[in-house]
């Protein structure tokens, strides 16, 4: 009986998500797209799943004008899928046929010296499986998620040389911001978003969310 009511309520769930309608207004405008993506990220991380999406779709389309030989792996991952069981290196990883060309963690908790320590091992055993050389990662995370508890608001936030790798601790928000504003042009913004859209309108994404993307979208 308790196992029915759990299956009922997993059903209905799923039923609201599919059916609630996601608002979108036109925020190719480069400030207004850029006010609109932190916000999300602020109001509905979803456990790392926000901010891994938009920065995934951010990375896609850097990526892709510079050849279309350049993979860039975890874009559409689960937040909470760890590298070591996925065998991933990091959460987006970009590379090509010869080598890395960048390996990312997006934060938005603390990256404390345990979470240092797993991507350590996930990097290692990636690079002995794959005999491909990385040297350096890059988090993409807020100020206060830094190992030192950055009171910083620059771009670069803090970096470490621990066990052969270099950690760069980059403001994820004033990363969005540079890279929204600065390095892509109107056609380019309109890729992202439509992107960022598809992945709200998915039946798979949390309602709250799309909760979140309506209430930003009524203003």
């Amino acid at each position: 009986e308790i196992g029915a009511r759990i299956h009922k309520l997993f059903l209905e769930k799923a039923g609201e998500v599919k059916e609630m309608i996601v608002k979108t207004k036109d925020k190719i405008n480069p400030s207004a797209m850029v006010n609109l993506l932190i916000s999300l990220i602020e109001k509905a991380p979803d456990r790392g799943n926000t901010p891994q999406r938009i920065c995934g779709a951010i990375l896609l389309e850097y990526y892709r004008r510079l050849s279309p030989e350049i993979v860039v792996e975890g874009c559409f991952d689960e937040a909470c899928t760890t590298n070591t069981t996925s065998k991933k290196a990091g959460d987006i990883l970009v590379y090509n046929k010869d080598k890395v060309l960048a390996n990312f963690e997006v934060s938005v908790k603390k990256v404390d010296q345990n979470r240092i320590n797993d991507s350590i091992d996930s990097i290692r055993d990636y690079c002995d499986e794959s005999k491909k050389y990385i040297s350096e990662t890059i988090y993409l995370c807020r100020p206060e998620d830094t190992p030192s508890n950055s009171k910083s608001n620059n771009m670069i936030l803090e970096i470490l040389n621990y066990k052969g790798q270099v950690l760069k601790f980059v403001n994820l928000f004033r990363w969005i911001e540079f890279m929204i504003l600065i390095e892509f042009d109107s056609n380019q913004r309109k890729v992202i978003f439509e992107e960022i859209v598809d992945y709200i309108n998915s039946k798979d994404t949390s309602i709250n969310v799309k909760k979140a993307w309506n209430s930003l979208n009524s203003k």
